[in-house]
């Protein structure tokens, strides 16, 4: 015999209001109800869905197995002999030729002296070659010139 008790919760005793009072569709719905939670907790599943269960075989023991271990010789590292080393003659750097400096050059630097106050810096210089101005430079010295100026300070 199966027993069913329900609890008048105030949403229960609400539905049962509703309902009209009516006994007859009161037990109708409480067996609806029934009905639904029984489907809800115990499903019903047509026996053609159902697979028996099978059997699983108990896991085998195998024994270990055990692999030789692999003898290793020790390999010596093979002998390259060193090539020689050839003798290389040095090779000089090319050397970029001086520039070609003009009068005008050494002019506008030899100016640049006497704008900074270096006047007789200047003239000191011009007594080392030997002669009272620039024009007096024979172009062979231009280029030691050039160097000169740029040590007391002028660009060129």
């Amino acid at each position: 015999m199966i027993q069913i008790q329900i609890s008048a919760t105030p949403e229960l005793l609400a539905v049962l209001s509703a309902l009209g009072g009516n006994m007859e569709t009161v037990a109708l719905a409480i067996d609806s109800a029934m009905r639904i939670q029984q489907h809800m907790t115990n499903p019903i599943i047509p026996a053609s869905d159902i697979t028996p269960p099978t059997e699983v075989p108990a896991p085998v023991q195998q024994a270990p197995v055990q692999y030789p271990q692999p003898q290793y010789q020790q390999a010596s590292p093979p002998v390259v002999p060193f090539p020689q080393q050839q003798q290389i003659a040095p090779v000089a750097a090319p050397v970029a030729p001086p520039p070609a400096y003009t009068m005008e050059m050494l002019g506008v630097a030899g100016a640049s002296l006497v704008d900074a106050g270096r006047q007789t810096e200047l003239i000191g210089l011009l007594g080392r070659f030997g002669v009272p101005s620039i024009m007096g430079l024979p172009k062979e010295a231009y280029g030691t010139f050039a160097l000169e100026l740029r040590q007391l300070g002028a660009r060129i």
